[in-house]
């Protein structure tokens, strides 16, 4: 009976959030697809009504997405792919990830009658109504929401306001995270801004609308950062003209090209505009290829001038980098060469390196096939597998974990057939030593890199060392604010939420990264990682091409907060 009636609820009202907490039961005991059919055509028609399942079956029979114990919670990802489920000679059938399932009735009831019992009361505490406070859970996976029956105050307070969730959703645990703030914030807003919470309320309520978090703990470092930074972060260079300056532009950054293609485009754009863009090699790839990106220079202003790196395509699987990289590039010369002010503004107080791809065999691998499109490192031949390895040899390295700082202290896999693994010691990565001498050229040229820009897909943030361990840096202050005129500045240009913070708390622990390496061993205090925003198409790191004029402005607009801040120092 509660089974029926919270889906008929939640079907009435469309919402494809959340559209229940199903008990995965025992093994090999799974939900049966006709019941919601059924009683979904009691509630709307099939034309406007979608369901979609979050589940697959994997190796052990199981559904991936819950365990033996937890429930399983549709996502709203998965929801909004596959809309045409119920069309015509679909129904009831199982197709792709569609898996027929029978369900555990007694399980069900019990568990939401747990589900209510622990996080009602507190959500009243909050002024969080039930069906509120359900659409939060929504945001959880499966595993926290088992654990988060034992700990409901400690799950809430590691609530994620995803980009992709409802505005009811985001209204909720905006509301929550306020509210866990107060006790915290409310105190030095007082001494230090002279303002009150009431006053300080509706401002907080602004920041939370242009960010995604994980941990109210991680709002309670940035929110004060981001207040302070409101003001300033309308003072970064507008890239509105530069955007128009360059909506006429040659179909080549419209699509994913190969990277033959793209030095072929980077060579013309350097003869063409020789006194701004010129041609930087660093180095080879294992497979011989020529690892080559451009200077970007404007004519006024001193010099030598502070040197930006932004690089992309360190994992092969994320064209979206490389491609929103060239963009940019482009940008930034077109925009410079017809006076439009922010671009001269941008070159003539900082030369601006692009590497728009630092893995050029991985990345040519991975567009070779459909077969190899979720390939992630490098194609060079490894045999260094440790104990417990299933292999002790095969291609690649993950060149975001090759790097000397904290090698081999967390998120990095000993064993050469995994996604993660960094090498047998750091830098035996070629292309990794090739990016290593760019410093090196760099500094003994006297224009040493003053900030750095990792580029990745899809985890929508903005971050800061450390992503090793969970520890602060010394320059932690100016890196987050930096992160935080960034984020202001993405929800601005963009219209989307961006996490920010430390890389080890804000995304997850990862040693060996080129970050980390960039900050600490060649002391660049504006180092940082930037993950582009998911995929408005598909899941995954796959992207249409309609997005790479999207992912040009986040790169750029991650570009010029580092600028700023760079000549702010």
């Amino acid at each position: 009976a509660i089974l029926a009636q919270d889906l008929f609820s939640a079907i009435r009202k469309r919402d494809y959030y959340l559209i229940i907490a199903l008990q995965c039961g025992m093994e090999n005991s799974y939900f049966h697809w006709q019941l919601l059919f059924a009683i979904q055509a009691l509630a709307c028609s099939a034309s406007s009504c979608y369901l979609r399942s979050h589940s697959q079956k994997g190796d052990s029979g199981t559904a991936r997405g819950c365990n033996q114990y937890g429930p399983v919670l549709l996502q709203t990802s998965m929801l909004r792919e596959q809309r045409a489920l119920l069309d015509e000679g679909q129904l009831g059938q199982s197709s792709g990830n569609i898996t027929e399932m029978t369900i555990d009735y007694d399980g069900q009831a019990e568990q939401t009658l747990q589900l209510r019992a622990a996080f009602e009361p507190l959500a009243a505490e909050q002024g969080i109504t039930w069906p509120e406070m359900l659409q939060v859970l929504g945001s959880v996976d499966a595993d926290a929401l088992q654990r988060g029956l034992e700990e409901p105050t400690k799950l809430l307070e590691s609530l994620s306001a995803r980009a992709g969730a409802s505005p009811e959703v985001r209204l909720a645990a905006k509301r929550w995270a306020l509210a866990r703030l107060r006790p915290a914030l409310a105190p030095s807003l007082l001494q230090e801004y002279g303002m009150s919470w009431l006053e300080a309320e509706p401002r907080l309520e602004t920041i939370l609308d242009m960010m995604n978090w994980k941990e109210v703990s991680e709002l309670e470092k940035m929110v004060p950062v981001m207040l302070s930074t409101l003001e300033e972060a309308e003072k970064l260079p507008d890239i509105t003209g530069m955007e128009e300056v360059t909506e006429k532009h040659p179909n080549f950054y419209d699509r994913f090209n190969s990277y033959e293609d793209m030095v072929t485009e980077m060579e013309r754009l350097a003869k063409s505009h020789p006194q701004h863009a010129k041609i930087v090699d660093i180095g080879a790839s294992f497979e011989g290829m020529a690892i080559k990106g451009i200077r970007l220079s404007g004519s006024r202003g001193g010099s030598p001038r502070p040197v930006i790196l932004l690089d992309a395509i360190t994992h092969s699987r994320e064209w979206i980098t490389g491609a929103g990289a060239m963009y940019a590039l482009y940008t930034l010369l077109k925009g410079y060469t017809a006076g439009e002010s922010s671009a001269m503004e941008t070159l003539d107080s900082v030369d601006v390196v692009i590497l728009p791809c630092v893995n050029p065999d991985g990345y040519n691998f991975s567009m070779a096939s459909k077969q190899n499109r979720e390939w992630r490192k490098t194609r060079q031949p490894v045999k260094n597998g440790g104990k417990g390895c299933t292999q002790e040899e095969d291609f690649g390295i993950d060149m975001n974990r090759g790097a000397s700082v904290g090698f081999y202290a967390s998120s990095q896999s000993k064993c050469p057939n995994e996604e993660t693994y960094g090498g047998g010691e750091p830098f035996e990565s070629t292309e990794l030593r090739s990016w290593k001498s760019l410093f090196q050229t760099l500094r003994e040229e006297g224009t040493p890199i003053a900030g750095y820009i990792n580029s990745h897909a899809n985890a929508q943030s903005f971050l800061a060392p450390l992503a090793w361990k969970d520890d602060s840096s010394k320059d932690a202050p100016s890196q987050l604010s930096t992160v935080a005129l960034g984020v202001q500045a993405l929800s601005k240009n963009v219209g989307m939420t961006f996490g920010g913070g430390a890389a080890f708390s804000t995304l997850y622990p990862y040693a060996g990264s080129m970050m980390d390496y960039a900050y600490m061993e060649e002391n660049v205090t504006q180092s940082f990682t930037f993950e582009v925003a998911e995929s408005t198409q598909f899941d995954g790191f796959i992207y249409d091409e309609s997005e790479i004029a999207r992912a040009r402005v986040e790169l750029l607009t991650a570009l010029l907060a580092v600028r700023h801040a760079i000549l702010k120092a």
